[in-house]
Formats: structure tokens, sequence, C-alpha cells
């Protein structure tokens, strides 16, 4: 698998989508790609926000996926409830 560049690895928005990540999966449920966009301070939608997002749950999904734990970002999806493609691409 390639190494994403870690851009938000330890930054505080890294820990605050993160825990919204972890809140979803405590509660059993999911959290939208627009509702980390808000905490990210992006808007809910446009390309930049889907880059972004992409970066982000991309290098939580990395750390996951590395010592072998199980794909945290699985609970983030977009408004129909639906996980992006990228998700996919690095669960294989």
């Amino acid at each position: 698998m390639a190494k994403l560049n870690k851009r938000y690895t330890g930054t505080t928005l890294y820990f605050h989508v993160k825990a919204e990540l972890v809140r979803a999966a405590q509660y059993v449920g999911v959290t939208t790609y627009q509702d980390i966009a808000v905490i990210m301070g992006f808007p809910p939608s446009g390309s930049y926000m889907g880059r972004e997002l992409g970066s982000i749950l991309g290098e939580i999904s990395e750390d996951d996926i590395e010592p072998g734990r199980p794909i945290l970002s699985s609970v983030a999806v977009d408004k129909r409830g639906h996980v992006g493609e990228g998700f996919f691409a690095l669960a294989r």
C-alpha cells in the first residue's frame, strides 16, 4: 500500500475528526462527510472539501490499517449513506 503524505496526522483537526468517528462507532451509527467538513471548518460540499476529507480520512484509515485495527473511517458516509471510493481503495 502506498503511503499517503500525512499532512493532518498529529494535528488538532486529526484528533477532532477521529473523535467524531469514535463517537459514531460507539453509538453504532454513522457521521456524514458534511458533519466532518463542519468540524474542519470547510463548506459542506465541493471539490476542495472532498479532497481534504479524503486526505484526513485516508490518514486515519492508514493509521488503523498498519496495526491491524478495523478501519474507523467506515462510519463516515455521504448524504445517501454511502462510503466514498477512497474507502474501498484503502480497504483492499
